[in-house]
């Protein structure tokens, strides 16, 4: 594998006032994954070697004679043929890229004298693109290795498919935090405010899937012939080419051939309270709720889509009998509304939608659910500190995918 990455980020901005300030951040993130698939097979065995009875055995004088044994391989509703003496290799070149462009203004209020002590409002643009080219090269003469060879004319049977998915997320969100300090009734609160709202869209691309194969005419010059020593197979090798096969199909195809875009689009949004206590010297208490809104639709009936609301909170208690030794019970509850991946689901090859609309299956999805459990101790004292917790998670609901 050859990794590369390269990141920049810039932040800035200006305080006009000591209680107001605006800034702005951008971000461009590059990672490169080119990876050789070891597990592949360089050469030809018995498992790989499937449909060679169709082989030609066809050569021309003076080379080897792997040049005439060829793999039949179906592309759509035509034939290629795979030379028997090129090295069978397989790559997958990942390219990652994450640009955000972002906006956001502060207040900060250091005499505490309004309703509001401290708040943050931020506006983001992100965009992400997952680039995969997997690449089946057949044209190096084995052992050799070489990512880069291509079919040719002076290269028979030699043949490449080219596979490029483009996955691509598209985030517009809105967000708000505040902040006020309080004080009553010998008791101190931290509140805590939090909203947001995104737009987004999810987009799944087929691209640059073809086959090129390198393929020559047989021509007998002798249709009599037997094969035998006194009567031989006497044959030309004419009108060597490069023939191109395009493997996208449209139309109603939607299985691993189907070149259609699919495109997920929606919105979220969500607000959220907590309230950091001290309750006196002994017991300090946080506890906190929040509301959560997820809305996804599709234009294909074929992907999954669907809305989702839900609540979750926390609470979090330490007792401090004295201040070498304190006990916490941390409690809460959490939820995962369905990936991308799970709405765009499975693909089975050469479904056509009319036709296999009842053996496709589209997910009708519920969140996922979560209670998580912490209790645990904390000792400090001269020989230092000493912590020990168990915790307790229970799930339920859990997405999953499969296929058969």
């Amino acid at each position: 594998m050859d990794y590369g990455s390269q990141s920049w980020l810039v932040r800035g901005g200006y305080r006009f006032t000591p209680r107001h300030y605006l800034g702005g951040i951008f971000e461009n993130t590059r990672q490169r994954y080119d990876i050789r698939d070891m597990a592949f097979e360089q050469y030809w065995n018995p498992k790989t070697r499937i449909a060679s009875g169709k082989s030609q055995g066809v050569y021309r004088f003076g080379e080897n004679i792997d040049n005439g044994q060829t793999i039949q391989r179906g592309l759509t509703d035509q034939w290629s043929y795979i030379g028997l003496g090129y090295s069978r290799l397989r790559y997958f070149d990942e390219h990652h890229r994450k640009t955000r462009n972002g906006l956001e203004y502060r207040y900060d209020n250091p005499d505490k004298n309004t309703f509001v002590d401290q708040a943050k409002i931020s506006l983001d643009r992100q965009n992400i693109t997952l680039d995969t080219l997997r690449s089946d090269v057949n044209c190096s003469v084995y052992p050799a290795v070489d990512k880069n060879c291509r079919p040719g004319t002076d290269k028979p049977w030699s043949f490449y498919e080219s596979e490029r998915s483009i996955y691509g997320e598209k985030h517009n969100a809105l967000n708000l935090e505040a902040e006020k300090k309080l004080s009553f009734a010998r008791t101190s609160h931290k509140l805590h405010l939090n909203a947001g709202f995104d737009r987004f869209q999810s987009k799944l691309d087929r691209k640059d899937f073809y086959a090129l194969n390198s393929q020559q005419d047989v021509v007998y010059v002798n249709d009599q012939a037997d094969g035998s020593k006194s009567n031989p197979y006497i044959y030309r090798l004419e009108n060597p080419r490069v023939e191109k096969f395009n493997l996208c199909r449209y139309n109603n195809f939607v299985g691993v051939s189907s070149c259609h875009s699919r495109i997920i689009n929606g919105h979220s949004y969500h607000i959220g309270l907590r309230d950091h206590m001290s309750l006196g010297k002994y017991v300090d208490w946080g506890v906190g709720a929040r509301y959560d809104y997820h809305k996804m639709t599709t234009d294909d009936s074929w992907t999954a889509s669907g809305t989702f609301r839900n609540g979750s909170w926390n609470s979090g208690f330490v007792f401090k009998p004295n201040s070498n030794l304190s006990f916490l019970h941390r409690i809460s509850s959490g939820f995962r509304v369905p990936s991308f991946q799970e709405l765009f689901g499975y693909r089975v090859s050469g479904f056509e939608k009319g036709i296999n609309d009842k053996a496709h299956y589209v997910g009708k999805f519920k969140p996922e659910k979560a209670l998580n459990n912490e209790f645990g101790v904390h000792v400090k004292g001269g020989f230092g500190h000493l912590e020990a917790s168990y915790f307790r998670n229970q799930y339920k609901g859990l997405i999953g995918l499969t296929h058969t």
